[in-house]
């Protein structure tokens, strides 16, 4: 006898789409606080519905930090693809640090994959950065940490904007 595999419904896989986008916002907003019922409550599901699709409260965490790490890791790619080498690198920092400033759960660490692929954009277009991977993320990590306060997003943007133009300028005066 053999099975096969059927593609979800689609108002299943809306749902639990939308079980996701409520996840990412309440653990970004309450962290470790948020409960599954009222993360199933807001998407509009019973918390059998929730069950299903995660059968653990740490699933549900670990398939919203897999599916974020997903979406940086392609904008990544896209970024570097369509942008000039600075305005990638810029961009994909923006979007790293609002990922790190909203979200008070980490169940995984951010790829290096990511930072990788727009170092090496840096790298194709001549412009070599004066820092590794692991220590570009550790100085956005430091921006997010210090923008902290009503409008942590705005001054961590405008601290990223900083590093990069600095960045710029040493590049610039290197050569």
């Amino acid at each position: 006898m053999t099975t096969t595999s059927r593609k979800p419904r689609a108002d299943a896989e809306r749902n639990k789409q939308r079980l996701l986008e409520i996840a990412k916002t309440k653990f970004g907003v309450k962290g470790a606080s948020a409960t599954l019922d009222e993360i199933a409550k807001t998407a509009g599901v019973g918390i059998g519905t929730l069950y299903r699709h995660f059968p653990t409260r740490e699933s549900l965490i670990q398939e919203v930090y897999r599916k974020e790490s997903e979406q940086l890791a392609a904008a990544a790619r896209s970024l570097a693809e369509g942008n000039p080498a600075w305005e990638a690198l810029r961009q994909w920092l923006l979007l790293f640090a609002d990922y790190l400033a909203n979200r008070q759960l980490m169940a995984e660490a951010v790829s290096d994959a990511a930072t990788d692929l727009v170092v090496n954009a840096e790298k194709e277009s001549g412009a070599a950065l004066p820092l590794s991977g692991y220590e570009l993320m550790a100085a956005v990590e430091g921006v997010v940490n210090v923008a902290q306060g009503p409008d942590h997003g705005a001054g961590a943007r405008a601290l990223v904007d900083a590093l990069v133009t600095g960045l710029q300028k040493r590049n610039a005066s290197d050569s």
